[in-house]
């Protein structure tokens, strides 16, 4: 996959506000108000706005995941330290990765509901649920063992650029936006005309919810679960997070 990096990206925002003259093939000399520091953190505006953009397309650009031992009497577990947005929490009975199911958040109006109540299910005894609560997942009830798995799925925090050959987590594609955002964000510090850029930004802008949304057309969405016996409990309204049919 062919990269840029935030040095590319500066030279081109400074070339697109024509703040800069080339002084060589890759190399620009600035000559506007705006520093190149300044212009970084311009970089990285537009950068976590478009982060933000392809992670609300739910076609997982940046994923992690990250594996947490229950605890006997432990229902808080804290979050990965790069933690950004939940995609969703497996449950691996005794640690068998062979063996997976697909645990479902609990609403704040059920947060006692599972204090007092056991529900068996064949594996494990306990149906699991998760809420997030501060910088912690919240199991409940209460695990009662310390064999158990849990997998979390999340998407990473946001990390600025920060040297000149730090690289850009996304298709070159969608770099323009973001050269095209600091731009912006130059010309209006010295007051002079963004118009033409601002247009092009809200075109790119469509183009990136358009195309973002696209990455997966192998088969249609749908809603995932209707109603299924889940883990010893019926659940007759569980639906896919996604909402699009």
């Amino acid at each position: 996959m062919v990269t840029t990096t935030l040095g590319e990206l500066r030279n081109r925002a400074f070339q697109l506000c024509d703040q800069a003259h080339s002084v060589g093939a890759d190399q620009v000399v600035e000559n506007g108000i705006v520093g190149r520091d300044e212009m970084n953190n311009y970089i990285n505006y537009g950068y976590r706005r478009l982060y933000g953009e392809l992670v609300m397309t739910d076609e997982n650009y940046f994923y992690s995941t990250s594996d947490v031992t229950l605890v006997d009497g432990t229902e808080d577990y804290t979050l990965p330290a790069d933690f950004g947005n939940l995609l969703g929490v497996d449950y691996l009975p005794g640690g068998d990765t062979s063996t997976k199911f697909t645990l479902y958040e609990f609403s704040w109006a059920e947060r006692n509901d599972y204090r007092n109540t056991f529900r068996n299910f064949s594996y494990a005894g306990t149906s699991f649920q998760w809420r997030i609560l501060g910088n912690n997942l919240r199991i409940a009830p209460v695990p009662a063992g310390s064999s158990d798995i849990l997998t979390v799925h999340y998407v990473p925090e946001f990390v600025p650029l920060a040297l000149d050959t730090d690289v850009l987590l996304t298709e070159l594609i969608f770099d323009e936006f973001i050269v095209t955002y600091a731009a912006i964000r130059a010309l209006d510090k010295e007051e002079s005309d963004s118009g033409a850029l601002r247009a092009n930004l809200a075109e790119l802008t469509r183009f990136i919810k358009q195309f973002g949304e696209s990455r997966q057309i192998a088969q249609p969405r749908q809603i995932s679960v209707v109603e299924d016996d889940y883990m010893g409990q019926t659940t007759s309204n569980r639906f896919s997070r996604y909402g699009d049919l």
